[in-house]
């Protein structure tokens, strides 16, 4: 793994003895789904998609995680904030064992690890306007009444760079680029602290990739933001992260 820039280290908290506490830390994580066969459709072989995989995050820090397709990336992201359940191994937020934790007692740190997809156009709900997408994560959490919620929908689009007007229109009548934007609204609603961030350029066109690219960087230093950003593109890993790490077959290689 690739040394951290000299200069991302000064503004992240120290543990005592001068050692810095990882946001997130995961270790020895596997997550191995059944390849079933024959007439009956049993279980004859094991995928082995993240495959005994550790790292860690920093307050602040963005981590690139590179490799080709099918190497396991984003399903690493899905254990992390657990759309899966990993066969095995740890993955600790803030001190806290999170492959434990019932559905019930993970509510709370879902607010603080978000995620944003590779395809806006497929993780925007498109029979929802813009406001009831954005409303979606305070009335998941029972954050504040109406007025409360139509303003701070006004304030997230403002934050992404699109008009309070964009509230009462529908996913499929933006861009790819602007459709990204809303995802990333989402995101950032409950003020999380770490962002998996699925791929979020790979299907935007080359002109548009570096705005978001740009975006995703002032949020992170106005919101003290720390990103996990999955990608294949090493140009892209490069303009945004601190330290890079590449997966291969389900593993950590470098």
């Amino acid at each position: 793994m690739v040394d951290p820039m000299a200069n991302s280290d000064a503004a992240r908290p120290l543990h005592q003895g001068g050692v810095r506490t990882p946001l997130l830390e995961v270790k020895n994580l596997k997550m191995h789904f059944p390849v079933k066969g024959g007439v009956l459709m049993r279980a004859k072989k094991v995928c082995k998609a993240v495959d005994d995989v550790t790292l860690s995050i920093h307050p602040g820090e963005t981590l690139g995680l590179v490799g080709e397709s099918g190497c396991g990336k984003s399903t690493l992201g899905n254990c992390v904030v657990r759309l899966n359940n990993p066969t095995a191994g740890s993955v600790k937020f803030n001190g806290v064992e999170l492959t434990q934790l019932s559905r019930k007692a993970l509510k709370p740190y879902r607010k603080d690890i978000q995620m944003i997809f590779q395809d806006p156009a497929e993780s925007l709900n498109a029979r929802h306007s813009v406001r009831e997408i954005l409303e979606e994560p305070f009335i998941l959490h029972d954050m504040g009444e109406a007025g409360f919620r139509r303003k701070k929908v006004h304030e997230l689009l403002e934050k992404v760079g699109l008009p309070s007007s964009a509230a009462d229109r529908f996913p499929f009548e933006f861009s790819g680029g602007q459709r990204q934007r809303i995802g990333i609204a989402r995101a950032i609603a409950l003020n999380p602290k770490l962002i998996i961030c699925d791929e979020p350029v790979s299907a935007l066109d080359v002109s548009v990739q570096s705005q978001v690219l740009n975006l995703l960087l002032d949020l992170q230093k106005s919101m003290k933001l720390s990103y996990l950003f999955i990608a294949h593109d090493l140009a892209v890993v490069k303009h945004i992260s601190d330290r890079l790490a590449i997966m291969y077959l389900g593993k950590i290689v470098e």
